[in-house]
């Protein structure tokens, strides 16, 4: 898994791709007439050694498969185990990991400090999650899984259309959610954004000119 992760990162494969055993292909068909079955073992492109000692390789998801390809040959995705989470889970850095107590949070699994550690209310609400969305609960989120999350997270995120706005009438700079609310007025010291159809958003910026002293 720590190879695909890398190959990702660095772009060399499609993000979409995931590891999968190569004991779910069947027999050759391609080319027609030649039989390389019996040339012993070749090099796999990418592989990836697994803890039961088997091979894996990354494939790639067709963007829209058939239906044939769905019902008759569906793709599968071979997770991490235990073993492998908590190796990928090792890797992550302090505000990784902060991220994901956050989307937890969110999630409404988690209600307890965003410090980075994982402890067992991190690993309850771990767990909490996997059962929810129908993993099994081990409390330790695979990397497919940390994805999974991180993704439901910012679906919501897309939806709001957070967009940095600067107003130099206010003097203000921040992310503000443009698909629910719109700039309106400046009412000193007021810049007012209310919600553009009938929802309860509003985002209302406060400024107001002044020296240091008043400042302080």
């Amino acid at each position: 898994m720590r190879v695909l992760e890398v190959y990702q990162a660095e772009n060399v494969i499609p993000q979409d791709s995931f590891i999968t055993q190569t004991s779910i292909f069947g027999q050759q068909f391609w080319p027609v007439g030649a039989n390389i079955l019996g040339r012993g073992a070749l090099p796999i492109p990418n592989a990836v050694a697994r803890d039961d000692g088997s091979d894996a390789i990354v494939v790639q998801t067709p963007t829209n498969p058939t239906p044939e390809q769905s019902e008759e040959n569906p793709i599968q995705i071979i997770d991490e185990t235990p073993r492998e989470a908590r190796a990928s889970e090792r890797a992550l850095t302090s505000e990784q990991r902060r991220e994901l107590q956050i989307a937890l949070r969110w999630a409404g699994v988690y209600n307890s400090a965003i410090d980075g550690l994982f402890g067992a209310g991190t690993r309850r609400s771990m767990a909490a999650w996997q059962e929810q969305n129908g993993y099994e609960a081990t409390g330790i989120l695979t990397t497919l899984q940390r994805d999974d999350l991180i993704t439901q997270y910012n679906a919501v995120l897309k939806e709001l259309g957070l967009q940095l706005v600067r107003d130099e009438k206010a003097g203000i700079e921040i992310e503000i959610p443009l698909n629910v609310v719109g700039f309106k007025t400046h009412i000193a010291p007021f810049a007012q954004y209310p919600s553009k159809g009938d929802g309860p958003e509003n985002v209302v910026l406060i400024s107001q000119e002044g020296d240091q002293t008043t400042l302080f």
